[in-house]
């Protein structure tokens, strides 16, 4: 991420995980039965 965009994003907590089953919603899934999915929510202290 670029610093000019911190701003924007600051206030997300962003989560990238990985899980069982093929998705269609992002390209980095592989052939193992296996996806990622992108999670992003408000940051809360």
């Amino acid at each position: 991420m670029h610093r000019a965009n911190l701003p924007y994003w600051q206030h997300l907590r962003i989560v990238i995980d990985a899980t069982d089953g093929i998705s269609n919603s992002f390209s980095l899934e592989s052939t193992e039965n296996k996806s990622f999915v992108i999670q992003a929510k408000k940051w809360e202290e």
